[in-house]
């Protein structure tokens, strides 16, 4: 693409092409607000308990491996983490995060009555 195209559009271009490249179709897409655009984040949201569509869009876009972030969070009456991957667009420069909230069990300091 070249250095002209709205920064948008090339991180919704990117979307598509890696679904047409048969990767899985992401819950939602979204370019991170910012006041300079061309500065936005694109993340690439799949659908829960997805680490091997998160491993295929980062093998995909030549990211790092994933790996789980944050600590275990609680919600929805389940235990999650992200299983995530940051990297670069390629045509942009910028910050591209593909990521699933999976399920992880308790964490070993949580009384049993609130699992």
């Amino acid at each position: 693409m070249s250095s002209n195209t709205d920064p948008r559009r090339a991180a919704f271009a990117l979307a598509a092409e890696g679904v047409d490249a048969g990767l899985p179709v992401p819950s939602f897409v979204q370019v991170g607000r910012d006041d300079d655009v061309s500065r936005a984040t694109l993340l690439i949201q799949l659908g829960d308990d997805d680490q091997a569509g998160v491993e295929r869009w980062a093998a995909w876009l030549s990211m790092p491996r994933p790996e789980l972030g944050l600590s275990p969070l609680y919600s929805g009456d389940r235990w999650w983490q992200p299983f995530e991957a940051y990297g670069q667009h390629p045509d942009t420069g910028r910050t591209v995060w593909v990521k699933s909230h999976v399920t992880v069990p308790a964490p070993s300091d949580v009384k049993e009555s609130t699992r």
